[in-house]
């Protein structure tokens, strides 16, 4: 696993994302780390690797305003758990 990138070395149109990036990952360095932004905002974040059927799940669920699939986070934990969410929706 590594890092994500510095800000100055990501392409324009997503820089202005890294600081919500560094929030929702409490600078845990294990990959890749995925990110579901809405109108700008953390709306769900993971690390590791899920189907790409399920992100499609939940991106169908928010476009149509339905039951979103599974829980929400837009923190992880500051623990060693990379699955543990220190703010869930």
């Amino acid at each position: 696993s590594s890092p994500v990138p510095a800000e100055l070395f990501l392409p324009s149109e997503v820089k202005p994302l890294k600081s919500k990036l560094d929030y929702a990952s409490v600078g845990k360095a294990r990959s890749p780390h995925q990110i579901i932004i809405v109108n700008g905002e953390i709306y769900d974040y993971w690390i590791g690797a899920i189907d790409a059927r399920d992100i499609d799940e939940k991106i169908a669920a928010i476009t149509a305003g339905t039951c979103y699939p599974g829980t929400r986070c837009t923190r992880l934990g500051r623990d060693l758990n990379i699955k543990a969410c220190d703010e869930p929706y």
